[in-house]
């Protein structure tokens, strides 16, 4: 259904409504699925690390020193894509 509107006053109307319904859709759907994934994706990055330093003192340092290079620079980029992409071409084996 198309409705045509020749005065101005509703045309503006109606965009407002349609920026307004795009803003409660961002705030309320995607924002927090994107915090959700942001976190979840550090909470990762922690454990590795973790990982990788508890495998490190309990080997005496038999950890290669790339792994340990690896998640630290992944650690570092955080969720900024082009960082973690020169992460892997830094440390591609």
């Amino acid at each position: 259904m198309v409705v045509i509107v020749r005065n101005p006053m509703y045309r503006l109307i109606a965009i407002g409504i349609s920026i307004a319904i795009v803003l409660i859709i961002y705030f309320a759907v995607i924002k927090p699925n994107n915090d959700t994934a942001n976190t979840a994706v550090k909470s990762g990055e922690q454990q590795a690390v973790q990982a990788v330093q508890q495998a490190n003192q309990q080997s005496g340092g038999a950890v290669p020193a790339s792994v340990v290079n690896l998640t630290s620079c992944v650690a570092a980029a955080g969720t900024d894509t082009g960082a973690l992409q020169a992460c892997k071409a830094k440390y591609k084996p």
